[in-house]
């Protein structure tokens, strides 16, 4: 018989007994965001490095010893996947599962939303740099591939669940984060049970970008015999074999936040396992044993910091104030950058005395671009667009640009070629209210 889940409230995130003996919690180190001898603390003045700060609202330190021609690939490839992130865009079939019988936007937000909660509720003491890391993270999950099947049909408990993620750092760093997270649960009358599961991560760095193959996933390699391969330096941060539930270490969770972040000591393993574990989009397709999983990989073996709070508050405060700047948004932005609108909000207008304020590319939908669906084959391109001042409140225009998006190997061949034609400016038209359906909505057991 298949075992019950929880009930609302119960397990991840609900309140457990306090224990009155125990080891005492460690105290975050608050980081030095100079620790590295190329990173700074002032924006830097170049084209591409400034198109990607104001497109995705990236924070210092910025990596001084990054070249334009590696910010633009980042920009390129990044471009793409706003572009396959997009509801009803032909882009985006990759990530679109019939089988699976959910919307994989609202999964995306769901997700989007754990690893906002894990930082809102990390111990760093500058409130302001730990919304506004917060705000960005919120903003830079993306789907590379999506399927599933739900054997129900009914939205719940799905029999397979097949995910490729990306999450880019928030920092100028180019850093970047691909995760692999596989689910299989079906139920035997004459047989044992199949159940097994695993997640894998593997940081890249901005040398590691891949504009012609934005969807191509570094953390797993095509193999002969079996799915996949993982990559020799890919993380297993959890894998169930039957009932046998098996996690990583603090060293390999600290070594993946360094390559990430650049810094560690001031999110505590338990944080690191519960943001690596939700921007893989574990936990968010009503599985039935991810609870389970989640509690014997790592929820139960690390500890948190003195400080640290699930971030549920400030995360709810944030939902609020994110859906009133939704409201007042272009429909057709992409869902990462919709989700960075209050990232965008805070963001300080200024930029360096030396350079011309580069064009601010809001949408993957801008005002003049039309979408459509190439034929199959291999399209390899970039994307180029001038720079103009940025005037509040106006939807930005292209000149000649032209964003190509090659699926990589592992799933089906579609390409989508994205022309953009002049266009007058053109006020931003008020959105529709924000889908509030619940579907793919984490859990009331949300990771510390």
């Amino acid at each position: 018989m298949a075992p019950k889940r929880k009930s609302t409230g119960e397990g991840i995130g609900a309140a457990k007994k306090v224990k009155t003996m125990g080891p005492r919690l460690k105290k975050a180190v608050q980081p030095n965001w100079l620790a590295h001898k190329d990173w700074s603390l002032e924006r830097p003045t170049g084209e591409w490095v400034n198109k990607a700060i104001e497109r995705w609202s990236l924070l210092a330190p910025y990596d001084t010893s990054i070249t334009e021609e590696y910010w633009m690939k980042y920009y390129n490839e990044r471009m793409a996947l706003d572009a396959v992130n997009s509801p009803n865009e032909a882009a985006s079939l990759p990530i679109i599962s019939e089988e699976l019988g959910q919307d994989t936007f609202e999964l995306l937000r769901a997700a989007s939303r754990s690893v906002a909660d894990v930082v809102y509720g990390c111990a760093l003491a500058d409130i302001e740099r730990r919304t506004a890391i917060a705000r960005t993270l919120r903003g830079s999950l993306y789907y590379l591939d999506l399927w599933g099947n739900d054997e129900e049909g009914a939205g719940d408990n799905p029999r397979t669940v097949n995910a490729r993620t990306r999450l880019y750092s928030p920092f100028g760093t180019g850093a970047s984060m691909d995760f692999v997270y596989d689910y299989h649960y079906r139920t035997r009358f004459y047989m044992a049970d199949e159940r097994f599961s695993t997640l894998y991560a593997r940081a890249r760095s901005i040398k590691e970008v891949d504009s012609e193959k934005p969807l191509m996933n570094t953390a797993v390699h095509p193999h002969e015999r079996k799915r996949y391969e993982p990559a020799g330096d890919a993380v297993r941060i959890h894998n169930m074999v039957g009932s046998r539930v098996s996690g990583t270490t603090q060293k390999n969770l600290e070594g993946l936040a360094e390559d990430f972040f650049g810094v560690v000591g001031w999110l505590s393993p338990l944080k690191l396992f519960t943001l690596f574990s939700a921007a893989g989009t574990v936990d968010h397709y009503q599985e039935r044993l991810t609870e389970d999983i989640l509690e014997k990989a790592g929820l139960n073996k690390f500890k948190p910091f003195t400080e640290e709070t699930d971030g549920r508050v400030q995360g709810d405060e944030e939902a609020k104030a994110l859906t009133a700047a939704e409201q007042e948004s272009d429909p057709s932005f992409s869902v990462p950058q919709r989700l960075l609108l209050l990232a965008k909000q805070g963001m300080l207008p200024t930029v360096p005395s030396n350079t011309q304020a580069p064009r601010s590319c809001i949408s993957a939908d801008i005002a003049g671009v039309d979408h459509a669906l190439a034929a199959p084959g291999s399209i390899s391109g970039a994307a180029s667009i001038e720079d103009a001042p940025v005037t509040p409140a106006v939807v930005a225009t292209a000149e000649d640009a032209v964003v190509n998006v090659r699926i990589s190997p592992d799933v089906p061949a579609i390409e989508a070629a994205i022309e953009e034609s002049p266009a007058e400016p053109a006020t931003v038209a008020p959105g529709a209210q924000p889908s509030t359906t619940g579907v793919g909505e984490p859990s009331d057991r949300s990771l510390i």
